[in-house]
C-alpha cells in the first residue's frame, strides 16, 4: 500500500477496526511517518459461502489506488476477493439532524444501487459515480460536508446517466414530497 504523501510502499498497521461492510486500518508510513487510513471491503468480510470470518490471503495485486487481495476461507476453502483502498483525507458528513459521521463510500453506493434497481446501469457505472463524488469531496479539502451536498453530487451524475434512477434518488434528497413537486421535476426534465 503506497503512502499518499511520499509514495513509500512500506507501512505498519497501528489500528484495525471492523465496520459494517469493511475493515478500517490506520497505517503509518515507515519512510516518512505519514499516517493514513485504508478500508478493506468485500460484499461481506465473512466467507460468502459459510459465513466464517477467518480467511487467509493467497495472492494480492497492487491497483492504482489500493490493493486487491485473493482470500481463502480457512473453514471451507472457498476463494473470494477483497479490495483495499487509501483514504488520504478524512471527511465528516453532517447529517440533517446535526450528527456527524465519517464519509462512508458503501452507503453512497447502496443508495445508488437502490435508485438503479432494474435499470440498464452497470455496476461499473455506479462505482464510477461513487469514485467521482469521493474524489470531488476529498479534493475540496474541507473537513466537513453536508449530506445534502453528497446527494446533489450523485443526483447531478445520475441525471446524465439514467432519468428514472435520477428521479428515484432525487426524491430522497430533494423536496419531492408530493405529486405536484414530482410533476414540476418531470416537466423540467422533459423541457431539456
Amino acid at each position: 500500500m503506497r503512502c499518499p504523501a511520499c509514495g513509500g510502499e512500506e507501512s505498519k498497521v497501528t489500528d484495525s477496526r471492523e465496520l459494517d461492510e469493511s475493515v478500517r486500518r490506520r497505517r503509518e508510513c515507515l519512510a516518512c511517518g505519514q499516517r493514513f487510513t485504508t478500508y478493506e471491503r468485500v460484499d461481506r468480510l465473512a466467507c460468502p459461502r459459510c459465513g466464517t470470518s477467518d480467511s487467509r490471503v493467497t495472492a494480492w495485486a497492487e491497483l492504482e489506488h489500493g490493493l486487491r487481495r485473493q482470500r481463502e476461507c480457512v473453514r471451507c476453502g472457498h476463494r473470494f476477493t477483497s479490495t483495499e483502498r487509501v483514504d488520504a483525507v478524512s471527511v465528516l458528513v453532517v447529517k440533517k439532524d446535526g450528527r456527524r459521521e465519517g464519509f462512508n463510500r458503501a452507503k453512497v453506493l447502496e443508495g445508488i444501487r437502490k435508485a438503479c434497481a432494474k435499470r440498464p446501469v452497470t455496476p461499473a457505472q455506479m462505482e464510477a459515480i461513487v469514485d467521482e463524488v469521493e474524489a470531488e469531496l476529498f479534493n475540496t479539502g474541507l473537513a466537513e460536508v453536508e449530506s445534502k451536498r453528497i446527494g446533489e453530487l450523485v443526483v447531478s451524475r445520475l441525471r446524465d446517466l439514467d432519468l428514472v434512477a435520477y428521479i428515484r434518488f432525487a426524491s430522497v434528497y430533494r423536496p419531492l414530497q408530493d405529486l405536484e413537486s414530482l410533476r414540476r421535476e418531470l416537466d423540467s426534465l422533459l423541457q431539456t
